[in-house]
């Protein structure tokens, strides 16, 4: 059964500039995203992070100890990054909304991936891989770039995938896409999904 969310209702997006996110685990792709922003005219594009090891709680921070830090850091020295670290998710809800384009170079094997299906419910545009489940659960969604454990070349072809789209970018279907991603990830479906498997009235 798929994950599920609270609905997430669209608001028409910012005009000033196009506003990346990123808000998932740091080992999940920001590594990929940072080497590809990098590579890009990043000139009237911000990038906003919301990523923190202590997402997973004190005792994993710890125990992973500063290993991402220099990503952290990376961010953090980039003009036209916003690191915000760690956030709780009523926060990261409002920062989808405000947000034009998803960008999650993922490099983890994701079943049902909520930082996708919050931001699809937002409008928000998907640029990610296709790696796991992530065709699955974004559909028609999203741009998909191919997998590989080629930094480097996921990497470049992330860069040039993310420039197309922000270079083309338009919200007409954004209103569509929020819809169907609320009405097939909402809590009012997969709780009779719920009920269905375990035979409750």
């Amino acid at each position: 059964i798929r994950n599920a969310i609270e609905t997430l209702p669209f608001k028409d997006k910012p005009k000033d500039k196009i506003r990346l996110i990123y808000n998932s685990m740091p080992d999940r792709g920001l590594e990929i995203l940072l080497d590809a922003f990098d590579m890009m005219n990043t000139k009237d594009i911000e990038l906003v992070v919301h990523s923190s090891s202590i997402t997973y709680g004190s005792g994993y921070a710890k125990m992973v100890g500063k290993s991402y830090e220099h990503l952290f850091n990376r961010c953090r020295n980039h003009p036209n990054i916003v690191y915000k670290g760690f956030a709780m998710n009523p926060v990261i809800r409002s920062a989808v909304q405000s947000a034009h384009i998803l960008a999650y170079p993922s490099i983890f094997p994701e079943t049902s991936c909520l930082v996708a299906i919050e931001a699809g419910a937002a409008g928000c545009k998907i640029v990610t891989t296709d790696y796991g489940a992530l065709p699955e659960t974004c559909d028609k969604w999203a741009t998909y770039i191919g997998y590989t454990d080629n930094k480097k070349v996921l990497a470049e072809a992330y860069a040039a995938k993310l420039t197309e789209e922000i270079n083309n970018y338009t919200d007409s279907s954004a209103m569509e896409q929020s819809n169907w991603f609320n009405e097939r990830y909402s809590w009012d479906k997969r709780k009779t999904e719920w009920k269905t498997i375990l035979n409750v009235k």
